[in-house]
């Protein structure tokens, strides 16, 4: 009589502790699972942080063409910061790209040209032509020295953000540039409109054309300097030539 009466006891505490080890495991299995998902998750938050952070595009060879917005794309450009190393002509310039919130903090802008080389991204001021300095045995337009301190005055030694664009046949990024007015106020101008509302630059009208969102704005400041007689808009009509028609001539030399 007590067989009967142990055998279900028995069998009911085995079962609770079978109970107890398949929960154990669902435990154990939900919180593998869990800390795996968390695991990822911060991986591909750090990865993420890290490209858009604090990676650094060392040259004009790490923007790839996913990385750029041409016209007629609805995206929005990627936009990167940087610093001015220097500027090689009235619409061009070299960028050292220093990503991230205090990323200049951590780490130093190289001074030297021999540190800075091969680590500077080749800046092409988007939608505009600016007068042609002498080189190449050609001769230099007029107003391109005014064109280039008018760029220097705006950009050099100084952080600008770059709305990343197109590349072009000379591998320099095609970019919507913009700098603070001043450097403790949040305020910014358009370098490329600057450029055109001074009179020292044309709006760039080519194939392949890159013009963020100003096409309108540009063509409109084009108009005014021109009726101001700014810059190369002052020269006589009979003896103007264009950057375009410059290049043209001696397009052998380009």
């Amino acid at each position: 009589m007590k067989e009967s009466i142990d055998g279900p006891d028995q069998s009911s505490k085995a079962s609770k502790v079978e109970l107890i080890r398949v929960l154990d495991n669902h435990k154990l299995k939900v919180s593998f699972l869990s800390g795996s998902m968390l695991t990822v998750v911060l991986l591909m938050t750090t990865r993420y942080g890290y490209r858009k952070f604090y990676r650094r595009i060392t040259n004009s060879e790490d923007v790839t063409s996913e990385m750029l917005r041409r016209s007629g794309e609805k995206r929005l450009p990627i936009r990167i910061k940087g610093f001015v190393t220097s500027v090689g002509d009235a619409d061009n310039f070299r960028l050292y790209h220093t990503p991230g919130f205090g990323w200049n903090w951590l780490r130093k802008i190289p001074e030297k040209r021999s540190d800075l080389k091969d680590k500077t991204i080749h800046i092409r001021l988007a939608g505009v032509d600016a007068p042609e300095l002498a080189h190449f045995g050609n001769p230099a337009q007029p107003f391109s020295k005014e064109a280039l301190s008018h760029l220097e005055k705006l950009v050099y030694q100084r952080k600008v953000e770059v709305d990343l664009l197109s590349k072009d046949r000379y591998n320099r990024i095609v970019g919507m540039v913009l700098v603070k007015r001043w450097n403790f106020l949040p305020f910014r101008q358009n370098v490329s409109l600057s450029m055109v509302k001074a009179g020292l630059a044309t709006v760039y009208r080519s194939s392949g054309a890159e013009y963020g969102s100003i096409y309108n704005q540009l063509v409109t400041a084009e108009l005014r300097a021109k009726k101001a007689k700014f810059g190369i808009w002052s020269i006589d009509p009979n003896k103007f030539e264009s950057p375009k028609d410059y290049k043209s001539k001696y397009q052998s030399n380009f």
